[in-house]
């Protein structure tokens, strides 16, 4: 499905839902600001108006566009080109934004990405001078959705580090595990995106993006360095929750064994008076005696209430 927001100069924007290739090619070439937003996947559209719009390097942006590439920002003769990755409401995985900037112009692809719906009503209330303002509202959208994946992880990490402290398990440090190996995934993006942001930021005079546009993507940038805060902070939570697992299992460990050397000192005792009284010497205490059955048991039950009485005393039980 292709959209077009057609900008002019002191009027509400022109939206046009559901046009071919062939109108937004004729838009495009026109002189007036324009924003097509290509979505549902529409590879064809898509590489009709690259080709056309890009002629020379239209094969290196199509491969990028198509494929799940990761966070990236070319720079071609009047156009700037850029991926981001994205994090739609809901969503499981995360999907791809690609973007063409040039003077005039903005194209967005998505296939798996959030809709822009917002940013298109956004700009029928209060419309864009420029069309890196468009630009720059399509990147604000993207990186909010950021703040719910981060949210996400605030609550799963509340949880798991509960579960921790109340008992360790394999299977809660696989779900820490899993996290953090998210994080690992999502600190490769931000980092990746902030670099995107710091090359926008940076003065230059391609013309493409204004000096005013340029402090509003400076906010952006801050945006994401607070996203890289909280996930580095996020991460050192599930180091001590991992640190908190393998202390409470070393204190487990502790418990079984020092439980079963109580249990192998009550048994040992015993042992120890039924293998002296079985040893064949003719010569023994109360060997002969009527009472030295009834005399080895009262050994055994004293000295188990000994050791016991000890233990107890000692706190090992």
């Amino acid at each position: 499905m292709i959209s077009a927001t057609v900008f002019e100069k002191d009027k509400a924007p022109e939206v046009m839902q559901n046009i071919g290739a062939k109108k937004a090619l004729d838009i495009l070439h026109s002189k007036k600001k324009i924003w097509v937003d290509i979505s549902s996947g529409d590879k064809e559209a898509l590489e009709k108006i690259i080709s056309e719009f890009f002629p020379e390097y239209h094969r290196l942006v199509l491969e990028d566009c198509l494929e799940d590439s990761k966070p990236k920002i070319e720079e071609y003769p009047k156009a700037i080109f850029c991926v981001f990755k994205t994090y739609p409401s809901g969503a499981k995985n995360y999907g791809q934004m690609s973007i063409i900037l040039a003077k005039n112009s903005l194209i967005t692809y998505h296939s798996n990405g959030p809709e822009l719906e917002k940013v298109q009503k956004y700009f029928s209330k209060f419309p864009a001078k420029t069309i890196d303002f468009v630009f720059y509202k399509v990147l604000d959208h993207i990186i909010s959705g950021y703040y719910t994946e981060i949210e996400e992880y605030d609550d799963a990490i509340n949880t798991l580090e509960k579960k921790a402290m109340e008992r360790s398990s394999p299977k809660t440090m696989g779900h820490v595990m899993d996290i953090k190996s998210e994080l690992l995934e999502l600190h490769r993006i931000l980092v990746a995106e902030r670099d995107i942001l710091l090359m926008l930021t940076r003065e230059g005079d391609d013309g493409i993006v204004s000096e005013h546009t340029r402090i509003y993507l400076r906010d952006i940038y801050d945006d994401l360095m607070r996203l890289i805060d909280r996930e580095e902070m996020y991460k050192e939570r599930l180091s001590g929750a991992i640190q908190l697992y393998l202390a409470l299992s070393s204190n487990e460990v502790n418990e079984v064994m020092k439980k079963l050397t109580v249990l192998a000192a009550y048994v040992m005792i015993p042992m120890l008076v039924t293998g002296i009284y079985g040893m064949n010497f003719m010569h023994m205490p109360e060997l002969t005696s009527p009472y030295g059955y009834p005399f080895a048991f009262f050994l055994m039950i004293m000295g188990v209430m000994f050791a016991h009485a000890y233990f107890k005393r000692k706190l090992l039980i």
